[in-house]
């Protein structure tokens, strides 16, 4: 039941897909750390103080690297409002 009740409340979100995806700015690409999690940061207070991790960067879309932070396992369950938080990662992001 738990299933079906899913599949159906996720099939109804459909319709609202596409204004959803034309709401979204253009995909764009520039050079990205490729691995910019929670574990590959060092911190002093709020800002990022340092990007540790020994791959070379290479062109990628920027929403990937925004996720990795913004939706990481451990910033969703860190807080009960990370969506606020997303929003704010992305809003500073945009700047």
């Amino acid at each position: 039941m738990g299933a079906l009740h899913s599949a159906v409340q996720r099939r109804s979100l459909l319709s609202k897909a596409q204004a959803i995806l034309e709401s979204l700015p253009l995909l764009g690409m520039q050079i990205l750390h490729g691995d910019f999690a929670s574990p590959n940061l060092l911190m002093s207070k709020e800002k990022v103080a340092a990007v540790i991790d020994f791959q070379p960067p290479a062109p990628q879309y920027l929403v990937w690297e925004i996720a990795r932070i913004g939706c990481d396992p451990h910033t969703i369950m860190a807080d009960g409002d990370w969506l606020t938080g997303l929003a704010r990662l992305l809003g500073a992001y945009r700047q």
